[in-house]
């Protein structure tokens, strides 16, 4: 669930040269950013949201809350990047796991704004991966080069499958609408599974896309 702008650069250590590409999300697949924003926004509520609240992607709409205003809280939350809590335990090993199936870099569309304080953050919790890739908006995202996509947008999987891509969509609360399809489309619920069923998926294995 990432806002943002084009840019790349290099990363943590990734030496896998494989065939298969693989582009890894951060909102809502490494980092749990809706716990952080619960944390600021549950306060000044009348009755407190969880996250079992955020079915659907806008579901921030039906609380009043506008989009602008929305997106301008989720990068906020990155001020204080350092408590920012991850989407699961030793996301080092989780990550390292992946890299071994192919080449991973991190595909963002966060705001500019939050470059550093994320990349901060990918180096705190050891996430292995070789560039680090921002785009303008997420659906954006479908036009890159990339054999598989890890994402938890349920708009960004849409935009993948219709360029032919492949997608392990990670289950979050606001995408349990959206269809497991295998193969374009395998949900999973952790980073482990997503190794496996990036395996799947690479060159040899059908990693083409089609």
């Amino acid at each position: 669930m990432d806002g943002g702008n084009g840019d790349s650069g290099d990363g943590n250590n990734n030496n896998n040269n494989g065939s298969c590409r693989i582009a890894l999300d951060v909102d809502g697949v490494l980092a749990d950013v809706m716990q952080a924003w619960l944390r600021m926004t549950n306060p000044g509520r009348l009755g407190p949201l969880s996250k079992s609240d955020m079915t659907g992607w806008d579901f921030w709409s039906r609380y009043g809350v506008k989009k602008r205003d929305f997106y301008a809280q989720l990068d906020a939350c990155w001020n204080e990047w350092n408590s920012l809590p991850p989407t699961e335990p030793d996301l080092a090993r989780a990550t390292e796991g992946l890299s071994r199936i192919g080449t991973v870099d991190i595909v963002t569309a966060r705001s500019p704004a939050t470059n550093r304080h994320v990349r901060m953050w990918l180096k705190l919790h050891n996430v292995s991966y070789q560039r680090y890739v921002q785009v303008a908006a997420g659906h954006m995202k479908a036009d890159l080069d990339y054999d598989v996509f890890i994402d938890d947008s349920p708009i960004n999987a849409e935009a993948f499958l219709r360029n032919g891509k492949r997608v392990i969509l990670y289950t979050q609360p606001w995408n349990t609408t959206v269809a497991d399809s295998p193969p374009r489309l395998v949900r999973v619920s952790n980073l482990g599974q997503a190794a496996e069923a990036a395996a799947r998926m690479a060159p040899g294995s059908g990693c083409h896309g089609s």
